[in-house]
This record gives structure tokens, C-alpha cells and sequence, in this order.
């Protein structure tokens, strides 16, 4: 049975530089994550979709695949 499963934004970077994005100054630029694509727009902020993922947010990934993003 798969759960969903909670990513934080430094594993998200984290991630990124280990799944072939293109690195610049250190960040991942570009990448594909569970099927949707991702677009760096400063060093504290990803673009998925509409969505922002910051530092201050986590990521849960639904078993089929949605992304939920969480703030506090």
C-alpha cells in the first residue's frame, strides 16, 4: 500500500541536483519531479505548476501522484 509522503524544501533541492537538473550557482534550475515540471525562481522559491514551494511550506505527494502543498 503506498502512503503519501511529506517533502520538505531542502530535500526537494536536494532532489533536484541528484536527478539531473541543470545546477547554477549551487541550485537546481530545472527538472522534472513525479511528472510535473519545475522551474527555479530564486534560491528560496520553486515553481510546480501554479504553485510556489518555499521554505516555509512542505510538500505531501498523494499515491496517485498530486502534490499538496502545506503551510503553516
Amino acid at each position: 500500500m503506498n502512503l503519501p509522503r511529506a517533502i520538505s524544501f531542502s530535500d526537494f533541492v536536494e532532489y533536484g541536483r541528484n536527478n539531473g537538473a541543470n545546477i547554477v550557482n549551487g541550485m537546481p534550475w530545472s527538472f522534472e519531479f513525479e511528472g510535473y515540471p519545475v522551474t527555479h525562481e530564486n534560491d528560496s522559491c520553486y515553481l510546480i505548476g501554479n504553485q510556489k514551494f518555499t521554505p516555509d511550506v512542505f510538500m505531501v505527494v498523494t499515491p496517485k501522484k498530486k502534490l499538496i502543498f502545506m503551510r503553516d
